[in-house]
């Protein structure tokens, strides 16, 4: 099996990570409110303390959003994330794994700590090998979840 061509995408860690973390935020804070305000007399204070813990609930969670920003590349042996526009240099990664595969967009996570949303849209032409390098079982440093 031959090895998947180099590839290199610009990840800009938009709203759509930040709303990621953001909306099971929100939902968790409300839910935890609505449950622990339920034997509230006041219903109309019952609703703004909810709606309030959500919205607060869903900024906490968009705050904390740690996605990744730079460049991830393959070269054909090695997974390297850099990011010019903060100064810093190539990094190796360990391995980049395939969180959840949408067929028009995947989740993927590098080393266990960062993250990103990447889409076909986005990827443009380089989608074929993006995938390509993501799935390809001759990559030493890949790790593929597999469906259970």
């Amino acid at each position: 099996m031959h090895a998947a061509p180099p590839v290199e995408l610009v990840l800009s860690g938009d709203w759509r990570e930040r709303w990621v973390c953001a909306l099971p935020w929100g939902l968790g804070v409300a839910a935890a409110l609505a449950a622990a305000s339920f034997r509230l007399a006041d219903a109309e204070w019952h609703a703004w303390l909810v709606a309030v813990g959500a919205l607060s609930g869903a900024v906490l969670g968009a705050w904390l959003a740690r996605p990744m920003r730079g460049v991830l590349s393959w070269d054909g042996h090695l997974w390297r994330l850099s990011n010019p526009a903060a100064g810093t240099e190539s990094v190796a990664l360990h391995g980049v794994q395939v969180a959840l595969d949408f067929g028009i967009g995947m989740v993927l996570t590098t080393d266990g700590q960062q993250w990103c949303i990447v889409t076909a849209g986005d990827a443009g032409p380089r989608w074929h090998g993006l995938r390509l390098a993501l799935f390809n079982p001759t990559s030493p440093n890949v790790q593929v979840r597999e469906r259970r």
